[in-house]
């Protein structure tokens, strides 16, 4: 049986920042902030990125008991402060595109089924 410290260790393994638990109830506040946002959330819904839906996790898994919460650390490197003004920033990391690096960890990490 996996056991929360396997799951702890496997994530310790890939290298995450942070790893916790929560239960699988409807992230209720989260709900009420992008209602009260729709100004600047309503584009996500209205191209099919279902927001709301996902603030309930049993929308996605209907059996879920809880959630394991994976933290990447997005900063971790800058440059010399003397250097900072001749380059350029990028605050976003994303590899959606690439998928070279915390895809290849989100994929390493293993599926965890009851039983």
């Amino acid at each position: 049986m996996l056991t929360k410290h396997d799951i702890i260790a496997e994530a310790e393994r890939l290298k995450f920042a942070d790893i916790g638990f929560t239960d699988a109830e409807p992230f209720t506040s989260q709900k009420e902030y992008l209602l009260a946002h729709q100004e600047e959330y309503g584009w996500a819904e209205a191209v099919g990125l279902g927001l709301l839906a996902g603030t309930d996790p049993k929308n996605i898994l209907p059996n879920a008991k809880s959630i394991i919460v994976l933290l990447e650390s997005y900063f971790e490197e800058s440059f010399p402060i003397q250097m900072e003004r001749h380059f350029g920033r990028c605050y976003l990391d994303d590899d959606r595109v690439t998928k070279d690096r915390l895809a290849l960890k989100i994929k390493a990490f293993p599926e965890v089924s009851p039983g």
